[in-house]
């Protein structure tokens, strides 16, 4: 099955497996350019306006980008690479990670759903469990993320404390009630597409997990987030992360907004020579359905209620999505 990769060659012409009906295909005129998601900066040393930022964005867009996070640049840079090199091996070494089974830790794979989608998406992707145990193989790969992953995770942890207080909660109260959380990552690859205008690197889809922290190629555009039925082009600003709050915590309680809505899709990116798109955030982690479609918000009578009520029926944790965009011709 690992001949499905679409990053093993250059192709001049798109197959007929990913082209989109015409009513399905992406369109321009329906994303809106001028407009993003909120920025929030960690420098800011009021903590309170800091908390209050992050709570607004969570009600307003369920996405936001954090500048000045403290995570090491170097460290961002180093993953990003190594991502870059995993996609830049022979086909034979990549077949030996492929496969379709979703409980493998480690695993190679394209698409969303090759097994039951009729229509595929052009994007190939690399999924690792990174906690408790980091990832086994290959070693060069392994000893960089399983670095950035620990640095992220903190990352995470430090969000879940700012969105606890926004509620009107203790600092540590999400984090205690979810328990012990799993952490995943997936490095997304979307190769140069000779008809980027016929398909989508990613469809319209939510996350249901708890948290997403995303590192975008800032060379090439392509996440848009859904707000108010508007699409909105997310255009990642340097050394920043985007954060989408997942289906898991996209609740409403006692009239506080915890999170809006916070659908995302990635088109594949137009132009010769763009490498693809940035769009990410799209593997299902946790322990909610792997193919579940846009999530409704739950009205219970209070914060504290809502998240016990949550961590009792799913116990899950930081996602880490991590977008890598290569140039086949390379």
């Amino acid at each position: 099955m690992a001949e499905q990769l679409i990053s093993t060659a250059v192709h001049h012409m798109l197959p007929d497996s990913y082209v989109r009906s015409e009513a399905d295909r992406p369109r321009l005129d329906e994303v809106v350019p001028d407009a993003d998601i909120p920025v929030v900066d960690l420098a800011n040393p009021d903590r309170a306006a800091v908390v209050a930022q992050i709570g607004a964005a969570c009600s307003s867009h369920g996405f936001f980008q954090v500048l000045n996070h403290g995570l090491p640049v170097e460290v961002m840079l180093a993953a990003m690479a190594v991502a870059h090199d995993f996609f830049r091996l022979s086909p034979e070494e990549k077949a030996k990670l492929y496969s379709d089974d979703p409980a493998k830790k480690t695993r190679l794979s394209t698409s969303f759903n090759v097994r039951k989608e009729t229509v595929h998406n052009w994007r190939d992707y690399l999924r690792l469990h990174c906690h408790p145990e980091g990832p086994a193989n290959p070693p060069p790969f392994r000893d960089v993320i399983s670095t950035y992953c620990k640095e992220v995770q903190e990352l995470g942890f430090r969000f879940y404390a700012a969105l606890s207080e926004s509620l009107g909660l203790e600092q540590d109260y999400i984090k205690m009630v979810l328990g012990e959380q799993e952490q995943h990552m997936a490095v997304n690859f979307y190769p140069k597409c000779p008809s980027p205008e016929l398909t989508y690197g990613l469809p319209a889809h939510t996350v249901p997990n708890a948290l997403t922290i995303l590192m975008m190629d800032e060379q090439v555009a392509g996440l848009q987030v859904l707000k108010e039925g508007r699409w909105i082009a997310v255009n990642p600003q340097p050394n920043a992360f985007i954060i989408n709050l997942g289906d898991q915590l996209q609740v409403r309680a006692a009239g506080v907004t915890a999170a809006g809505g916070a659908a995302s899709r990635g088109t594949v990116a137009v132009g010769a020579e763009t490498s693809g798109t940035a769009a990410g955030g799209v593997e299902a982690g946790g322990a909610a359905a792997r193919d579940a479609e846009a999530g409704g918000a739950a009205r219970v009578s209070a914060a504290a209620r809502m998240i016990n009520a949550l961590a009792s029926a799913i116990r899950t944790g930081v996602d880490i999505f991590k977008c890598a965009n290569i140039d086949t011709d390379e």
